[in-house]
């Protein structure tokens, strides 16, 4: 596969997981307004000695709140880069491996269901961002050509051929 390839498949796998990401960060902001609605009624019938259930409810709002604002935000960064490597204007080396490393966390918004997914498609983008392939592709420049059979002889050398 060239790199154009790889971009095409990176950016299609980047679209898809961001919709069933979407899907997980959907349920947890419908967990978030549920918890914190519940949250607002229990303050206004709680008594005194009902203050700490309060705090623990409220940890939980905020605990899953987190959890959407992070799950948005890989959700957001994937079509992003889904665009990017589908338009003219790349993504940068550095915004690949943000991306991956997003991706290989996103296992804290989708649990088990969405580790393997994240995992495989963070791994595939930063091994695009670092491989030769990849950024050349990344930097607008076409990759160099495998080496010839005469440069592992010691006839050719590597300033020849670029």
């Amino acid at each position: 596969m060239n790199a154009k390839e790889h971009a095409n498949l990176l950016s299609i796998f980047s679209w898809v997981y961001a919709g069933i990401q979407g899907i997980f960060v959907l349920i947890f902001f419908l967990l978030v307004v549920v918890y914190g609605g519940l949250g607002i009624a229990m303050a206004f019938t709680a008594k005194n000695s009902e203050a700490a259930g309060l705090v623990v409810f409220g940890f939980f709002v905020f605990f899953f709140g987190l959890i959407f604002l992070f799950g948005l935000i890989c959700m957001i960064a994937n079509i992003r880069m889904g665009r990017q490597l589908r338009g003219h204007r790349r993504p940068t080396q550095r915004s690949m491996m943000v991306v991956g490393i997003l991706n290989c966390m996103s296992w804290v918004c989708g649990g088990i269901f969405l580790m393997p997914f994240g995992i495989a498609l963070g791994a595939y983008g930063i091994w695009f961002g670092v491989s030769d392939t990849g950024r050349a592709f990344l930097e607008g420049r076409e990759p160099h050509p495998p080496y010839p059979a005469l440069y592992q002889q010691g006839q050719m050398y590597p300033q020849q051929w670029q």
